[in-house]
């Protein structure tokens, strides 16, 4: 077959790509429900397909429509699909969604395992989505299918048409345009766009009045200022891979560890041309970045348990103060990552040898928060204590829940300045809709606020992959729904994983707009910004060679610009005074007047305002 030419790939022993709807002999879509063992499943459904609302809040992939793909996709190709649905029942616009994957018809762990997958969000009419995606050269094509889920909402579910074609390989992906709606409130006007701007500038500006006078105490007027922001109140961050740090550290050309390391680098990467020194060069641009962009940061893996106790390789401590150092020295302020992450899989292995002896757990839990609290008090301004408890629950089991007040009272000993976080993930992610999940937590809060655990501030972890977009407004609810516990909200790990661009970079402004402009949020926090080093394929903010993505700009637009002062001149009136209205955080402030010049820096510009009064 010509891969030029479009085709539609086969779904059983029929071309996918017809109007089904009505007609005379409907293709087949094999319903696959959850079954017990030794069930038979059902008879056939056939299009239009109906998928009902799951009222219990609980995630799972079921019931699911699955249709197999009769031939193999191919790796060097780019399939558009194309969807016609809608939503039926009360409060059906913009609150329920389809998700469709394709995907291997064999789960793990109860889990269809996707090659790809997209969410567009419904209305009450009949609706044409599109969406384009192509798979990598390590993707298994074989026995691939293609599954309708209900996605979340109150509403019914109606797929009436499905289309999956090539369109072949003469254009890179990004060429194409998805078509509809992919979270609410995509829309250019929506109306929570002018509600947002109105938030931030009540909750994220304050009024900077600047008087000068001369020696008498007397105004002048017309005298020149200037003014110019220099770091945001706001914490914009990133967490940083602390293994690079060792590819620029003193000694690093002569470490016969790292050269190892380098050629398996190099391998693995396939970069077999790549030089020690070209990788240092590039470990340094990742750096001037983290300067440029950022000026809070986490550590991705250093803290956790297994590489502050030596058991993975790669890390050293020497290297992980080595870097905090380089941090403060250059004006960053560091959270830690994470004290207690409380499953056998996130602990050193000697710990499960404990699962029948609580307190001797226990005592290890305490004396690792000991070792490593001790080693940073000073040093980070915040710590996640407690991480994933609904996933990762094995310590609880064995210890009870009244344990994890416990673990935040021993941070609080070794820690006494620093933020006490918990942080978890799939609350604001999927459409926020996760409503067992969204319980949990706010239960665990409520808990361990009232076992007067110093808890100080709550993470959500905010991962969007593939399109499953939770729109502004449902943000918001989220936000003060948990804003009423009185305590700072942290976006503690965002990305968005989609090899869309230009949708990737829409969410990302519209996301971080939302979140800025609430006013019980402190924090946004992005999991990586390259993609040399991010654990998602498609996340990051620059790619492998450094280009500048869609994604970086929205975010650099909005943070280094549209939020920023840049510089703003003006003189001062009849009473010696000018006033600006500016973003919370530091600023320069330089006068002239009368032959002279004073600079005052990191002037703390609060939401309160600030006054200020220069002699001259």
């Amino acid at each position: 077959m010509n891969p030029h030419v479009p085709y539609s790939v086969l779904f059983g022993a029929v071309v996918w790509s017809a109007v089904l709807s009505g007609a005379a002999e409907p293709s087949e879509w094999g319903f696959v429900p959850s079954m017990k063992e030794g069930e038979i499943p059902p008879t056939h459904q056939v299009l239009p397909v109906r998928l009902e609302p799951r009222s219990n809040g609980v995630l799972k992939f079921e019931p699911r429509w699955e249709r197999p793909c009769a031939e193999a996709l191919k790796s060097n190709e780019i399939y558009k699909l194309t969807v016609r649905a809608r939503a039926v029942g009360s409060g059906a616009v913009g609150s329920t969604a389809l998700k469709v994957a394709v995907g291997s018809p064999n789960l793990i762990r109860g889990k269809i395992r996707p090659v790809f997958k997209c969410g567009p969000v419904l209305s009450s009419e009949w609706e044409v989505f599109t969406a384009f995606f192509s798979l990598s050269d390590t993707t298994s094509t074989n026995k691939l299918s293609l599954f309708l889920v209900h996605g979340w909402g109150d509403a019914v579910v109606e797929v009436q048409e499905v289309q999956l074609e090539s369109v072949g390989a003469d254009k890179p992906l990004n060429a194409y345009a998805w078509k509809g709606r992919w979270y609410a409130g995509q829309e250019p006007d929506a109306a929570w766009r002018a509600e947002a701007e109105a938030m931030i500038a009540t909750n994220r500006m304050g009024t900077l009045i600047v008087q000068v006078i001369d020696g008498q105490g007397e105004p002048l007027s017309e005298a020149r200022v200037v003014i110019q922001q220099q770091r945001h109140a706001y914490r914009f961050g990133a967490a940083v891979n602390s293994q690079l740090w060792r590819w620029i550290a003193p000694g690093a050309e002569s470490d016969p560890q790292l050269r190892g390391a380098f050629e398996l680098y190099r391998n693995e990467s396939g970069r077999k041309e790549l030089t020690f020194a070209q990788r240092q060069s590039e470990v340094r641009k990742y750096f001037e970045v983290l300067k440029s962009d950022f000026n809070y940061v986490v550590l991705e893996n250093a803290m956790k348990w297994e590489a502050w106790s030596g058991n993975w390789d790669g890390f050293s401590k020497t290297h992980t103060f080595a870097l905090i150092d380089w941090l403060h020295t250059n004006g960053f302020e560091v959270k830690g990552h994470a004290f207690v992450w409380p499953s056998w899989n996130h602990s050193p292995d000697w710990t499960e040898g404990m699962a029948d002896r609580p307190e001797a757990l226990n005592r290890s839990v305490h004396a690792h928060i000991t070792d490593l609290g001790a080693a940073m008090n000073g040093k980070v301004v915040a710590f996640d204590v407690l991480n994933e408890a609904f996933n990762n629950h094995d310590f609880m089991d064995v210890m009870g829940n009244e344990a994890m007040a416990g673990w935040f009272e021993q941070a609080r000993h070794v820690l006494p300045d620093a933020q006490l976080n918990v942080n978890d993930f799939l609350l604001m992610s999927n459409g926020g809709h996760w409503t067992e999940k969204l319980d949990f937590y706010d239960q665990l809060v409520e808990r361990l606020l009232s076992e007067k655990a110093p808890l100080e501030g709550i993470g959500f972890q905010s991962h969007f992959r593939h399109s499953f977009l939770t729109g502004p407004e449902r943000i918001w609810e989220l936000c003060d729904r948990f804003g009423h516990h009185g305590l700072p909200l942290i976006c503690s790990e965002f990305d968005v994983d989609l090899a869309n661009e230009a949708l990737q970079a829409a969410y990302t402004r519209d996301f971080l707009t939302a979140w800025f402009a609430h006013p019980d949020t402190q924090s946004f926090v992005q999991w990586g910004f390259w993609q040399n080093s991010h654990w998602l394929p498609h996340a990051g903010l620059y790619d492998r060679d450094w280009r500048m993505k869609p994604n970086a700009k929205a975010y650099r637009d909005l943070v280094r610009g549209a939020w920023w002062i840049d510089r703003e001149e003006a003189r001062t009136d009849d009473a010696g005074q000018m006033s600006l209205r500016g973003f919370l955080g530091d600023y320069r402030v330089t006068v002239y007047a009368n032959g002279r010049e004073v600079v005052l820096e990191n002037i703390k510009l609060k939401k309160s305002g600030t006054a200020l009064s220069i002699r001259l």
